[in-house]
């Protein structure tokens, strides 16, 4: 296959999972029940252009169960099927099967002709069952019941449809897919002085035997609307050796008809003002966000070796580069917003997730989304499917109770999970919650008790206890289904998640149900962070991890108990971890006057009082990872490159206080031992 043949595959497929976004949206507002004509035709639209289009690159099992999809919604769109549950489930059925033979054929991975068969019988059955008032049509019998029709075209491109980008060769091969075809192709030569090169002067007229109507021979002419002279006759018996044409169609350009009998274009004319739009392979902004990040580490540099220099404040020099610390923001800004995509692709998905897990567990349950419109970076986008996989089915198996539980409880039958994303302060909140019946808190306390991870008299907080969940191995169920009960769910989270820079809070009441809250950076490139000196070495802690910064006094310290020591926070009592201690670089201090309290608050975790020897800068830093290269390194999430050329630590606040005892006296178990 040529390059330009794979490149316009390729295109394709984007094309597809933009018409499966559409048709996904179509199906949730069936199932929402609140709908009107146009969401039926938004729906048969996309699942036509998939089929339309499966012709011409020879996916023919694509174009076979597209067919059939849209014989379905045809017959909705008619008037002639009454939208119920059923049917919406159907719906959703035929759309999942859908996306799947896309992907399959896009991977080139072998199509699942079982699962296709299977609920292409389904459809057949449906439309078939004389309680809904349908018999099987001739228009969406299988293929080979129809009766075959001989049809002539006459297909004449103008040079709008090649500088397009559309390839007339395509068009002939759905041709070829629908029966037996002959073609025949016509040279019109043209004066050479005012001729436009760009257009071929190719004209073509085929011979058609098929078993489909008429209509569909102009789906395959759909993308090409307004970019051709079409005519279609319709051939009836033969006289004379000779067949007599009963019916034409004769679209012309733009629109406009020649001869009788004109048919309207469906689609946007050639010129109509459309958006403007560019598909751009992810390598290449990737690259271009490496490429801002060095910006980001020369803008830095340059700004330290004038603050060197000890120019005035107010000079020339001062003020440009001002100017281009706001530009290098600018850029990196905007090659976020380029990497950036809507959640919605996700929450769809999650969708399907939520209807099969439902069917196997025997639960009524309906998925509601909100914030389907935030955007998130694409890797986040991507990271994100395995840890709300596998939420939504915990939630589906522990936290929504029996269809009899919740009627004994007075609640509605049909339960709700329910997902939501917004941008909070700089970061990205996701929440997964369920009306069920909230979490058993003495139910994982005794747990953690057998699993010998509590003793008997211990108190633990609630938030304490919320955590054990995520724990690997840690699981409440009686037994192991195919959902869950394996304790290995929520730790897939929790590392996923934490892998991302990310936090889980855990929020339940009994009865009501329980919402699980991730809170995500918007980028892993560049953040916000605070340069701050720890003994002799410089870090950084991101800026959205901290709430306040405090100047400590001599009688701001307090020792509490054996060694534990808190800060004196406006009344309040806030633990104190001394960072340059925590991670080894200098032994316990004996006072804390003159140094600076970071004020954290992360998920599930007490406030805490990061002690610090100095605040040095707050700038923006580019994110380099240490996985490859070191490994896992708890509280460490990554490094970056100072203004100075210096490699400096990027902090994990949440990772690094769990690991932290009280006093503050445990030592980083990796850098402790390089110092």
């Amino acid at each position: 296959m040529s390059d330009h043949l794979n490149e316009i595959r390729a295109a394709f497929f984007v094309e597809c999972e933009e018409l499966l976004e559409a048709l996904f949206d179509s199906l949730g507002a069936l199932s929402s029940g609140s709908f009107d004509d146009e969401v039926i035709h938004v729906a048969f639209r996309a699942v036509h252009s998939i089929k339309g289009s499966a012709g011409a690159f020879s996916l023919n099992e694509l174009g076979k169960f597209s067919h059939n999809f849209e014989g379905l919604l045809d017959q909705i769109r008619d008037g002639n099927l009454k939208i119920t549950d059923q049917l919406v489930e159907l719906l959703f059925q035929c759309a999942d099967t859908l996306n799947d033979i896309v992907a399959q054929s896009g991977s080139g991975a072998s199509i699942d002709r079982v699962q296709m068969d299977r609920v292409c019988a389904q459809i057949s059955e449906y439309m078939a069952d004389p309680e809904h008032g349908l018999k099987l049509t001739s228009k969406h019998l299988p293929l080979e019941c129809h009766e075959w029709q001989n049809f002539r075209i006459e297909f004449r491109p103008v040079s709008e449809l090649y500088t397009s980008g559309n390839e007339p060769l395509y068009l002939l091969r759905s041709l070829q897919n629908l029966g037996n075809c002959q073609v025949s192709i016509t040279h019109q030569k043209r004066n050479l002085f005012g001729h436009n090169p760009e257009f071929g002067g190719l004209f073509w007229t085929i011979s058609l035997s098929t078993e489909v109507s008429k209509s569909e021979i102009l789906d395959v002419f759909d993308f090409v609307d307004g970019l051709c002279d079409l005519e279609i006759h319709e051939l009836g018996a033969e006289v004379n050796g000779s067949p007599i044409e009963t019916q034409s169609t004769r679209p012309g350009t733009n629109g406009e008809a020649q001869g009788s009998g004109p048919t309207e274009l469906k689609h946007n004319q050639v010129g109509s003002p459309v958006n403007s739009t560019i598909r751009v392979d992810l390598s290449r902004i990737d690259r271009l966000m490496n490429l801002v990040g060095e910006l980001v580490i020369n803008q830095a540099m340059l700004s330290q070796s004038v603050a060197d220099t000890s120019l005035a404040e107010q000079s020339r020099l001062s003020s440009a580069l001002d100017e281009f610390h706001q530009l290098t923001r600018d850029i990196q800004e905007s090659v976020m917003l380029i990497r950036a995509q809507p959640i919605k692709s996700l929450f769809q998905r999650m969708g399907r997730v939520v209807r099969e897990a439902s069917a196997e567990a025997g639960k009524t349950i309906v998925l509601k989304t909100e914030g389907d419109s935030t955007e998130v970076d694409k890797i986040v986008l991507e990271s994100l499917t395995e840890p709300l996989t596998h939420m939504i089915r915990n939630a589906i198996d522990h936290g929504v109770e029996t269809t009899e539980e919740r009627r004994a409880s007075n609640k509605s039958e049909t339960a709700t999970i329910g997902l939501s994303a917004a941008h909070q302060s700089g970061r990205v909140v996701i929440e997964v919650s369920d009306d069920g019946k909230g979490l058993n808190r003495s139910r994982i306390r005794d747990k953690a008790v057998e699993r010998k991870l509590l003793s008997e008299d211990a108190q633990p907080t609630d938030s304490e206890l919320d955590r054990m969940l995520f724990l690997p191995g840690f699981s409440t169920a009686n037994k192991v289904t195919e959902l869950s009960g394996r304790g290995v769910g929520l730790d897939v989270v929790s590392s996923t998640i934490s892998g991302l820079g990310g936090d889980i809070a855990v929020t339940t009441k009994a009865g009501t149900g329980t919402t699980f809250s991730i809170s995500l950076p918007l980028t892993l490139a560049i953040l916000d962070g605070m340069v701050i000196q720890a003994g002799n070495e410089t870090l950084v802690i991101p800026l959205s991890a901290i709430s306040e910064t405090i100047a400590i006094g001599p009688s701001d310290i307090r020792e509490v108990g054996r060694g534990n020591k808190v800060l004196s926070v406006r009344g309040h009592m806030t633990r104190v971890v001394d960072l340059s201690v925590t991670l080894g670089f200098n032994p316990v201090r004996p006072s804390f006057n003159g140094c600076i309290a970071l004020l954290v608050e992360p998920e599930n975790q007490p406030r805490t009082a990061i002690i610090v020897d100095a605040i040095l800068d707050q700038r923006q830093v580019v994110i380099k990872g240490l996985q490859n290269g070191y490994g896992d390194c708890p509280g460490i999430s990554a490094a970056t490159i100072l203004g100075n050329g210096r490699i400096a630590l990027i902090l994990d606040a949440a990772e690094l206080l769990e690991n932290s005892h009280l006093s503050g006296s445990k030592r980083h178990p990796v850098l402790s031992e390089a110092c």
